[in-house]
Formats: structure tokens, sequence, C-alpha cells
């Protein structure tokens, strides 16, 4: 008996490599050079704010798609499917919030 289903496995290395894609992304946009350092030290709280936001909402995520499987498809495609798009708009508010912020 296997320990762990091949679907339940694949979930988890999809989920894996979409935490890892965003945070090599956010890293590469914080190492942009094109910034101007007094400008960049300006906005350093308000990006860490923006980073801790959009990381609190990818766990969240990320821990609410974990799931055991009822066996009904439909079901557990729903199940996994609102936590992901409510993720999605965490996000999306966590960047209207450092973009208002950042417009001033």
């Amino acid at each position: 008996m296997a320990l762990f289903s091949r679907a339940f496995v694949r979930r988890r290395a999809i989920s894996l490599a979409t935490s890892l894609s965003v945070m090599a992304t956010s890293f590469a946009l914080a190492q942009d050079p094109k910034h101007d350092p007094e400008v960049r030290t300006a906005r350093d709280t308000d990006e860490q704010q923006f980073r801790f936001d959009s990381d609190l909402a990818m766990s969240n995520m990320n821990r609410s798609t974990l799931m055991t499987p009822t066996g009904d498809i439909d079901r557990d495609l729903v199940d996994v499917m609102v936590p992901h798009h409510q993720g999605a708009i965490d996000m999306a508010r966590a960047e209207i919030r450092y973009e208002l912020s950042t417009a001033r």
C-alpha cells in the first residue's frame, strides 16, 4: 500500500513549485538594481509589508488546499479551488495596498 497517492504527491509538487516560483520572482524584483537607492530606502517598509502580506496569503492558500480526497471529484475540485482563488484575491489586495502606499 502506498503511503501517499500519486495525485496527492503531484498536488504537493505543483504547490511547492508555485511557491518557489513566487518567492524567486519576489527576490529577483527586490534585487532590481534600477531602483534609486534613496527612493528604495523610503519604500523598504512598504515592500516588506507587501512581501509579508503576499507570503501570508500564499501560505494560507497552500494550507487550505491540503485536503483528504472524498472520492467525489467535483466536490474535491471545489474544496481546492475556493481557497486557491481566495489566495489570489488576498494577494491582489496586498498588491493594491502596496501600490497605494508607494504612490505618495
